[in-house]
């Protein structure tokens, strides 16, 4: 799938260095180790509002329920990798927003929804399979993360960065539980 969006949505992020976690909360010191990335993390993802919209279900071999945190040494990015259910995180990406843009990579790859016909026997992909990386669906899974995590000013800024760049995302947020809701 064509990533024809990627220098854009980076482009966007920009905006995003000056906020941090809406709780007020210094997460990280000046040097974040990966065991703090991956606290970071599991962190988000034991949030009511988290667990509301996105279901997840993490590989036994993988402690928690974020994925692993590498260190990312001799990479020049951040990335997401599927196939060893990895974050890999090289110093200078130890950020708030680069965590939570490769946590939208991992939500899209692997987020399921019930079957539209009610069972429960096998849970769908929630994105299609063949989005591009940088795509309309990741555009709106890291504005919902931002919204959530790090304020409704920071959401507002990356879409006002999104629509000035031309970065194209799914209007509908994915449906939250209404008690979730309240927690956000």
């Amino acid at each position: 799938m064509n990533d024809n969006q990627r220098s854009k949505v980076y482009a966007a992020e920009g905006v995003l260095s000056k906020y941090k976690s809406k709780t007020g909360e210094k997460i990280f010191g000046d040097a974040p180790t990966t065991k703090q990335c991956k606290a970071y993390m599991e962190k988000v993802v034991s949030y009511e509002w988290f667990t509301a919209r996105w279901h997840i279900s993490t590989p036994s071999c993988v402690e928690g329920n974020a994925p692993i945190v590498g260190d990312g040494r001799g990479r020049r990015r951040a990335c997401w990798q599927a196939s060893s259910y990895e974050i890999k995180l090289p110093q200078w990406a130890r950020t708030e927003a680069v965590i939570l843009h490769e946590m939208a990579h991992w939500i899209v790859d692997v987020a399921k929804v019930p079957p539209r016909d009610g069972s429960v026997r096998f849970w769908e992909t929630q994105y299609p399979a063949n989005h591009a990386a940088h795509g309309v669906e990741f555009a709106a899974v890291l504005l919902e993360l931002v919204r959530l995590q790090l304020g409704a000013d920071a959401a507002k800024a990356l879409k006002a960065s999104y629509k000035a760049r031309r970065v194209k995302r799914d209007k509908q947020p994915q449906p939250i539980h209404r008690k979730a809701q309240q927690v956000a």
